[in-house]
């Protein structure tokens, strides 16, 4: 016979392993979709890399620490309400009250779970962090040299970065040697655009500063206000502007300076703290040191709330589990980045701020722990349902003819006797598919149940990190509370729509796995319903999901997408990205042409802050400028003013300027078309809107991957819920008898691997690398091979 001991450490390791298993799941599913999301945000930097398959596997390794220090303590909560629940569920927590062990018994093992993972995320955010922030900052700008010199074209304005968009009119193979150089500045927000064009110009890379310089011979710059009546202008026999920067830690005095304290030691942010004389840095530097102890606290708190939920979550079970634990994680991080904001703006404290969400669950842990040790609910939850169930029942209750219910006694006395014949139920409307859909009831209840925890925690993870990445800016610049739920409802669209396939796979997979393990799908294939029958409400529902999907891409996404950037340049205090045209609001025409217009109606040819610059073709030096607050294109022969003010720079370096009162016609045949096929952004456009915008650019003789990329996406992102919820039927069937966890974990690899090859192929197609068909397409097409396979494979 075991000895107590004996028994007590095999106790410990038999809820250590229900507890560990879900939180390993957890863990993996949430790090897994968040690298996804970061190999979508590396993905232009990674395809421009010399290596890019090297530099994706560093820039993914070095993005992961900041990414489990928040991962792991949402694991381990799920983890301990999922295990806990499951024991609470079967009867097992009463079998161990009813041998005499105490709840300290589920408290020992999970304890020291959560010590282990408390220090592994002590580990990570003291030692792994801070140089895995700065690693990466530096990777990202060192690639972001390549990028800036693949972007620069000939004969286009570059897409902007730093503030900047380069026009060239002609570039060595290598991007360093260029002709002809126009640099549109904006960098400093503070300022109006400052226009610079130059004869010649050369980019220089320091490869041991981690620097990329572009050098201009013979420059002019001019900065003009709006309307165009005040001006600063400068000549330059030489400047230099530094256009990236990959080591910038020892000479960023301008940078954000919370960005440089996420890079520090605790060492370094110690004597920040004590030698700064700027009250935001102290309260950044304190900020970041409390963090650095109170994440990993949060494991042991989550620890010690999760155990009395579980043990109250037995008729829940794992799907309860996961509801709660999604709420409990959207308390805790709102509050963490509520006290981050009050800490920085002075109003709380650091230590407050950073320790209030730990310590009000702690509170709350000891509230629960006590209702459960007296056998007393959590929450009056249970009253509440009866007294709903009891209203129920009095409406169910039938009438007399003068109104009133009848009682049960006289019910009961009016009944029929034994001997007489009773009306039997109305029989179900029996069809040739089954009674009354109670199979594709059954299985879609299960589905959509597990369906929509997916989709809310997934998104709540996200929304979640997004506002932790920019909750020092908020607490800064303190923009008001209406904007801020602009920018939560801007981005729930393209985040929704990113995780309804991923949501059908996971979904799809755990419902079925649940029948596979209750031996429920063995009953229904022995009553001769076949599998393809079985399935059919997931594959119906998979399809309808399509048509969604594709409304979603073409109606609401862009729009959502466009909106929610906006939202955060606004909410971080930068100027919003200019979504009209992929290049600039500056155009290139014929004959030393240039000009931009802020903003332009295709159908009424109006345009809003109209500038018009003539250069000489030889020396690239400006010969005329016209700026007027509004102008209207004349398609085939320019634009017609009302009122400009006009200059003329005269050889020698000297300018007339005045202002010009009444119509005239600026000459420029080609402006309209040119106009018409300046944008270039495919997420601005429904499929109609991108199919005509093709043909137009085509005929211009424009490169159109990106936009064919675009338009074949959307109806190749509307099948993948059907390719995904096909993918994941064959290995509900063979991992189904190992439970839920194994089909969760399975889930996450199918949908890493299509999502990794997805984004992958979609900006090959954007770069021109892969054919836009293909790289739309391609990983349907493959994972279809896939789905075919394991679908015949089923044994049934």
């Amino acid at each position: 016979m075991d000895t107590p001991c004996v028994l007590s450490r095999r106790l410990d390791r038999y809820v250590a392993r229900e507890v560990l298993g879900p939180t390993i799941v957890g863990f993996f599913a949430y790090t897994g979709f968040m690298v996804v999301r970061g190999l979508f945000q590396f993905s232009d930097l990674i395809l421009q890399s010399p290596s890019p398959g090297q530099d994706t596997l560093l820039l993914l390794g070095l993005s992961v620490p900041h990414i489990v220090v928040l991962t792991i303590p949402i694991s381990f909560l799920l983890g301990t309400l999922v295990g806990v629940g499951r024991l609470s569920a079967d009867s097992e927590f009463t079998a161990m009250r009813a041998a005499g062990l105490h709840l300290t018994a589920l408290f020992r093992p999970v304890f020291a779970l959560s010590l282990a993972l408390g220090g592994v995320t002590a580990w990570v955010m003291l030692g792994v962090l801070p140089g895995s922030n700065a690693k990466l900052s530096e990777k990202k700008l060192e690639l972001s040299t390549y990028v800036i010199a693949h972007r620069i074209q000939p004969g286009v304005f570059s897409p902007e970065f730093g503030g900047r968009r380069i026009y060239v009119e002609a570039a060595s193979a290598d991007r360093r040697e260029l002709r002809g150089v126009v640099v549109l500045d904006r960098s400093d927000p503070q300022v109006d655009e400052r226009l610079i064009v130059a004869e010649k110009g050369t980019l220089e890379l320091e490869r041991d500063r981690g620097q990329l310089w572009l050098r201009l011979e013979n420059a002019f710059a001019q900065q003009i206000s709006r309307g165009g009546q005040s001006e600063d202008r400068a000549v330059y026999r030489e400047q230099r502007t530094l256009l990236a920067d990959s080591q910038p830690f020892e000479r960023r005095a301008g940078e954000k300076i919370e960005k440089q304290l996420r890079e520090e030691p605790l060492s370094g942010l110690l004597r920040r703290a004590q030698t700064s004389r700027s009250p935001v840095e102290i309260n950044l530097s304190w900020v970041e040191i409390h963090k650095k102890f109170s994440f990993p606290a949060a494991c042991i708190v989550f620890g010690f709330v999760g155990v009395p939920l579980g043990i109250v979550n037995r008729r829940g079970g794992r799907s309860a589990g996961f509801a709660v634990s999604v709420l409990m994680v959207l308390f805790y991080y709102m509050l963490i980045a509520t006290g981050e904001a009050k800490a920085i703006d002075g109003h709380w404290h650091p230590a407050l701020g950073m320790w209030l969400p730990n310590v009000l669950l702690f509170l709350f842990g000891a509230y629960a722990v006590l209702q459960v040790g007296h056998h007393r609910p959590i929450l009056p939850l249970g009253h509440l349902a009866d007294t709903f169930w009891r209203l129920r029942s009095l409406r169910a209750t039938p009438e007399e003819p003068g109104g009133g219910t009848t009682p049960a006694s006289e019910r009961a006395r009016t009944s029929p006797s034994d001997s007489s014949p009773v009306r039997p139920p109305a029989a179900a409307k029996v069809l040739p598919w089954g009674p009354s859909f109670l199979l594709e009831r059954y299985l879609l209840r299960r589905f959509f149940g597990v369906f929509l925890l997916v989709l809310v925690s997934s998104a709540s993870l996200y929304v979640i990190i997004e506002y932790l990445e920019i909750s020092d800016d908020i607490a800064k610049l303190n923009p008001p509370a209406s904007l801020l739920w602009r920018y939560g409802q801007s981005l729930l669209a393209p985040v929704v729509y990113d995780i309804i396939p991923y949501a059908f796979l996971v979904a799809a997979l755990i419902a079925v796995a649940g029948m596979v393990r209750a031996a429920e799908t063995t009953a229904v294939l022995a009553h001769g319903i076949s599998l393809h029958r079985f399935v059919a409400p997931l594959v119906l529902a998979a399809l309808t999901a399509g048509p969604v999907l594709f409304f979603l891409s073409d109606r609401v996404v862009p729009r959502a997408a466009e909106e929610s950037d906006r939202i955060r340049s606004t909410i971080l205090g930068r100027i919003p990205k200019n979504y009209w045209s992929d290049a600039s609001t500056w155009f290139r025409g014929d004959e030393g042409r240039f000009f931009a217009a802020e903003a332009f109606d295709a159908r009424s040819g109006r345009i809003a802050n109209f500038t018009f610059l003539v250069l000489d073709r030889k020396t690239f030096r400006p010969i005329h400028r016209l700026d007027a607050p509004e102008a209207r294109v004349v398609p085939g022969k320019g634009f017609v003013l009302d009122a400009a003010w006009v200059r003329d720079f005269q050889p020698n370096g000297e300018m007339l300027k005045g202002r010009q009162e009444g119509a005239r016609l600026i000459e420029a045949p080609e402006a309209a078309e040119i106009l018409a096929s300046s944008r270039t952004t495919p997420a601005t456009m429904s499929s109609v809107e991108l199919s005509r915008f093709i043909q137009t650019r085509r005929k211009a003789g424009a490169d159109t991957s990106a936009l064919s990329t675009g338009l074949h996406q959307k109806p190749a992102a509307a099948l993948s819920p059907l390719i995904l919820t096909l993918l994941g039927i064959p290995f509900a069937f063979k991992y189904g008898k190992r439970g839920a966890v194994a089909g969760i974990g399975v889930a996450l690899l199918v949908a890493v691997a299509y999502l990794a090859v997805s984004t992958i192929t979609v900006r090959l197609g954007y770069g021109g690398t892969l054919d836009p068909v293909l790289a739309a397409w391609g990983p349907n097409v493959f994972f279809s091979f896939l789905v075919a396979y394991g679908v015949l494979g089923i044994r049934t």
